[in-house]
């Protein structure tokens, strides 16, 4: 998601970065340049540099995913047949 500009940087975004609960506390206690890095190699470079402006924050997420997806004439194709992830 698109963050507005800044002094330092015109490029800016928001990231949200799902991974399983047992990396959390690895990911939060990571140096902000390392994390950075990490972060790049994930998006394989394709917003170029990587810099953390702030201390990462963690929320716990949950899914739920369709147990049919067609049934009577409906059908879910796409984001409809889940919840988030």
């Amino acid at each position: 998601m698109p963050l507005p500009a800044n002094a330092e940087n015109k490029n800016r975004l928001s990231l949200v970065w799902v991974v399983a609960p047992e990396q959390v506390e690895e990911l939060k206690n990571t140096p902000p340049p390392e994390i950075s890095s990490r972060i790049e190699v994930k998006l394989q470079s394709s917003f170029g540099k990587v810099e953390v402006e702030c201390d990462l924050r963690a929320f716990p997420l949950s899914g739920m995913t369709a147990n049919e997806f067609a049934k009577d004439g409906v059908f879910l194709v796409g984001e409809s047949g889940h919840v988030f992830p």
